[in-house]
């Protein structure tokens, strides 16, 4: 386990590394948060707990709400050497209006009644607190890897801002992130997941949503194979190439995944 200078937490004994889509949604998550001033932060559905090594380096004093017990595990020892930061299985009675931030990446779309999961959430912030979201977009986008993952849904840029904007927030903005790594990516996935779908069916081999979900958070094997390349000086130069492209078209929708952030009405 190390903590890299471009990439943040990096355990391959663990086997989760940081992927490249990963690190699209994390430059642009830190990017909001590096004016902002330390303060109580709650992250839903951490994952491994890579992106709360990076917050609480920052400064915050962060609290993970992870239901999954593999993820909750794999983070415990991403995080057992860092301040700051503890992990819960589920929300404590006091959560409401207790934290500053709110943070939940890649979650929502695996919650079947979202309207209700997200008004929990904007209850835990304070008044003028802040909430980051990150979801994929584009509804007819919908693929294997989006069954692969567990999901419920996609969302529009409209809809994701009528539905922030119904929960009291406002100041929403609406990045469209990953282009074009994700544009180019996404179907070479889905084509793989997909055959691996149609193999499993013919052996009468299920899972359900749950356990896919489980599953997606934590689960990096093909990116451990390849993250030698990532982490070299070409694989370095190239991420930082698609950090600079993703930037120029945020506004735009023309990336597969959105970041939005919202502040709660006081």
């Amino acid at each position: 386990m190390y903590y890299d200078k471009d990439y943040g937490i990096c355990t391959p004994e663990l086997n989760w590394v940081p992927s490249p889509q990963y690190l699209l949604r994390r430059q642009r998550v830190l990017h909001y948060f590096k004016d902002l001033p330390p303060r109580e932060l709650l992250e839903i559905g951490c994952g491994a707990g890579g992106l709360l090594v990076d917050l609480a380096r920052q400064g915050h004093h962060c609290t993970a709400v992870e239901y999954s017990s593999e993820a909750r595990e794999v983070a415990a020892k991403i995080t057992s050497k860092e301040v700051n930061i503890k992990i819960l299985a589920e929300p404590e009675n006091d959560f409401t209006g207790r934290y500053d931030y709110v943070v939940a990446c890649e979650v929502l779309e695996h919650i079947e009644h979202d309207t209700e999961a997200l008004a929990e959430w904007v209850s835990y912030l304070k008044p003028g607190g802040r909430l980051v979201l990150s979801v994929p977009g584009h509804p007819d986008k919908w693929d294997a890897t989006d069954e692969w993952a567990g999901h419920y849904r996609r969302y529009t840029r409209p809809g994701l801002e009528s539905l922030l904007k119904s929960h009291g927030l406002h100041d929403i903005t609406v990045e469209c992130y990953a282009f074009p790594f994700t544009n180019i990516i996404a179907p070479i996935r889905a084509m793989i997941l997909e055959g691996q779908r149609k193999r499993a069916k013919a052996k009468h081999e299920t899972a359900d949503r749950e356990s896919q979900t489980k599953a997606s958070g934590i689960s990096r094997s093909l990116h451990c194979k390849l993250f030698p390349l990532q982490s070299s000086l070409p694989g370095r130069w190239t991420m930082h190439a698609l950090y600079s492209l993703q930037t120029r078209y945020l506004d735009r929708d023309i990336g597969l995944c959105y970041l939005t952030h919202g502040i709660k009405s006081g």
